[in-house]
């Protein structure tokens, strides 16, 4: 298991990282959507501990990659990616949580699964602030941002993340009242994850020093 839980982290911070920095061309966006809906897909098949979350898993993987290849060819900026992208990740994200909490001591699968679900609730968000550019232009400020002729992937991936460990540089901005509702969303999700995450190794570790201590107190 601590070899899926390390894979899956490699592969998205590998996935997240490179894609800004690669040229976007058609078939780089088309090879980056295959290899980010079987990482997300994989991860739900081998760690998912119910039947139909990994059927689901595959379903919604097949449908957001393609859907990706879509977006690319035939209809740019569509909302089925996103829809599909979206909830791909957040059944992942549910099954990693699921996997925590059921986890009877403090492994290092534990610690993997948890950076993990951080680096994902970013992610997730992308998606989301993606379409709302896209179907209401306007609705964030770009201040001293190198663009293109409309903000794009990458623009939004950085954006998310900023706002998830709320460092806010402040050269992108929320604009409307659904952005702004969106962006504090996920400010508070990444506040409270941490709070949740470091809450349960606390707890299952002094739990696991209790057992431990009784144990040797045994005659």
């Amino acid at each position: 298991m601590t070899r899926v839980t390390g894979a899956l982290l490699g592969a998205m911070v590998g996935a997240n990282l490179l894609f800004p920095l690669v040229n976007r061309s058609p078939r780089v966006e088309v090879a980056y959507y295959f290899i980010y809906a079987l990482i997300l897909g994989s991860g739900v098949w081998f760690l998912a501990m119910r039947g139909w979350q990994k059927w689901a898993g595959v379903v919604l993987a097949v449908l957001a990659f393609l859907a990706g290849v879509a977006d690319v060819v035939w209809l740019p900026g569509q909302s089925a990616f996103s829809g599909a992208l979206v909830l791909l990740q957040g059944l992942l994200i549910v099954v990693l949580f699921g996997w925590i909490f059921e986890a009877e001591s403090v492994t290092r699968e534990v610690l993997l699964a948890g950076i993990t679900i951080y680096l994902l609730l970013g992610a997730f968000f992308v998606p989301l602030y993606t379409q709302l550019e896209v179907r209401w232009p306007g609705s964030f400020n770009f201040n001293n941002v190198l663009l293109r002729e409309v903000p794009e992937w990458p623009d939004f991936l950085y954006f998310s993340y900023a706002t998830l460990t709320t460092l806010g540089y402040g050269d992108i901005t929320p604009r409307t009242d659904g952005a702004k509702a969106l962006a504090a969303s996920e400010a508070v999700a990444g506040v409270l994850f941490i709070a949740v995450f470091m809450s349960r190794l606390v707890g299952r570790y002094a739990g696991d020093q209790l057992a431990k201590a009784d144990t040797n107190e045994d005659p």
